[in-house]
């Protein structure tokens, strides 16, 4: 399977990733309650010819990218080019996102989800073990390198980035 900018409710389901919920229902419900970007494609599995398919955050695509056996690093750049894609206007380190937690909707930096997306992945494919908290912590370590990065008038790489993501991880 290749990444795709955009999936259906059914496939979605069928990727059966731990976030998400088990039924092509449910998936649906979920990304109309967060307000997933979507857009109407003609074909089949929809009413009337038209089926619904949904921009999905990036913690979701982390996992599906997680799913399709690259490596870290390959798996850090195919994320960071889809999250840089979706605003060219903004510089990287300005843009928000929003997100779903405790039900309520959080604005957070862009700059910061892509973080919290790259750690999740890592934890991941390393099977590392983390609470939310030792989850934070490191985010917020990758979140201030970038920011030291910005600083200094330098761009983070994004081996450098996995680098601290890493060491973080293993402290």
């Amino acid at each position: 399977m290749t990444i795709k900018d955009y999936y259906s409710a059914a496939e979605l389901a069928d990727l059966k990733l731990p976030s998400l919920p088990a039924t092509r229902e449910n998936v649906y419900r979920r990304a109309t309650r967060e307000a997933w970007p979507h857009k109407d494609v003609a074909g089949f599995g929809g009413r009337g010819g038209v089926r619904r398919e949904f921009e999905v955050p990036a913690y979701v695509r982390a996992e599906i990218i997680a799913k399709q056996g690259m490596t870290p690093e390959e798996s850090l750049k195919v994320l960071d080019n889809y999250l840089a894609r979706t605003d060219t206007k903004t510089p990287l380190s300005e843009q928000k996102v929003i997100r779903i937690s405790d039900g309520k909707a959080v604005e957070e930096p862009r700059t910061w989800a892509i973080c919290s997306g790259a750690v999740q992945m890592f934890a991941k494919m390393y099977k590392v073990s983390m609470n939310s908290q030792q989850e934070h912590d490191v985010t917020e370590a990758a979140y201030r390198f970038m920011l030291a990065r910005k600083r200094m008038g330098k761009t983070a790489e994004l081996e450098d980035l996995a680098d601290v993501i890493k060491k973080t991880m293993v402290a």
